[in-house]
């Protein structure tokens, strides 16, 4: 066999030429660069300058107020996949806490709701490394509360186990942690390599995927796209551990865990719900909302709604209330590099 070597040559500049062609697509079809979120006239909380961009977030006070009471403790709430904060308001969380005397921190991930979407790799660790930093630039250094839900799930997981001091009792509202079933998984990686097909379809499908509709926001649609890549690569692998060996660790912390989870819940699957609460043992407290799919709970209307409500309201009690100091066995608990 004789190489050819004019024909290896037209073989490597169609190689180039058409890597070249892909990567001008994906840049016109999600921007280069930083991409902003809903427009910021419509936005009811304050935004904070972190990092990788300005973040909004809200605080709900005492008689809402839009400040820190000062003396009330402290519930932060983490949405999930192509959402935003607004859900809670939408759930009537905020208003259910704060009626039992806690502030309520709430925030839109990087490229949702109306924060900036970074030109970024988007993972777990860059969420977690957010909320640390937003906590930080609003002087929060106290324990609080932390509920996350879907992809929240997994943030709010890998911050408690990086931070176990910091979080008094954790919420898990139907988690993205179990691993994904493994014919799903090389799926969405097989269309994830298909080179212009990938792109045109996020477009098409992200504005209205998730927890809400996002037509106007450009930066959701990029973060979704990334997003469901580093899914389908590895499903919120951190550091070279799973998602749910950081929860093992975090069964070993004196900290009740409560879990909430729809029985209908295909975007998260419920059998997922067997791996969590194997995981979490005597700690977790898990409560199905029968019938429920995965956004029944934010539907004011639902009898799904008021049982995630009440549960809620009833694992977390009165605001300072039997929430002593938080032990961990350090024995048993590896380290994830920080």
């Amino acid at each position: 066999m004789t190489f050819d070597l004019n024909s290896f040559l037209l073989g490597l500049g169609c190689t180039l030429g058409l890597y070249v062609l892909h990567v001008t697509f994906r840049r016109l079809i999600f921007g280069v660069g930083p991409v902003f979120g809903q427009p910021r006239s419509h936005a009811p909380g304050k935004f904070a300058n972190l990092s990788y961009g300005e973040v909004h977030y809200t605080i709900y006070g005492e008689g809402g107020r839009a400040e820190l009471s000062g003396g009330r403790p402290l519930v932060v709430l983490v949405h999930g996949y192509c959402g935003s904060s607004m859900v809670w308001k939408v759930a009537g969380y905020l208003e259910l806490l704060s009626g039992l005397g806690y502030d309520v921190l709430t925030f839109d991930n990087y490229g949702h709701g109306f924060s900036e979407g970074p030109d970024v790799t988007y993972s777990a660790e860059l969420f977690s490394s957010q909320l640390s930093e937003l906590l930080s630039s609003l002087s929060i250094t106290g324990a609080f509360d932390l509920l996350g839900f879907s992809m929240g799930g997994s943030i709010v997981t890998l911050y408690a186990h990086r931070h176990p001091g910091r979080v008094k009792r954790l919420i898990l509202q139907a988690p993205s942690i179990a691993r994904d079933p493994i014919f799903p998984r090389i799926l969405l990686r097989f269309l994830g390599c298909l080179p212009f097909i990938s792109e045109i379809a996020a477009r098409l499908v992200i504005p209205h995927f998730g927890e809400g509709a996002n037509t106007d926001n450009d930066a959701v649609v990029r973060a979704g796209y990334r997003l469901a890549k580093v899914m389908a690569e590895g499903s919120w692998v951190v550091g070279g551990r799973h998602q749910e060996d950081l929860l093992r660790d975090i069964a070993n912390y004196d900290r009740e865990v409560l879990v909430l989870w729809g029985d209908k819940d295909k975007a998260v699957a419920f059998g997922g719900s067997k791996v969590v609460m194997g995981i979490l043992g005597e700690r977790g407290r898990l409560v199905v909302g029968k019938g429920a799919d995965h956004m029944t709970f934010s539907e004011l209307d639902t009898k799904v709604g008021e049982v995630f409500r009440r549960e809620l309201g009833e694992f977390l009690g009165p605001a300072g209330v039997g929430v002593g100091e938080i032990k961990v066995d350090v024995k048993n608990v590896k380290k994830t590099k920080t």
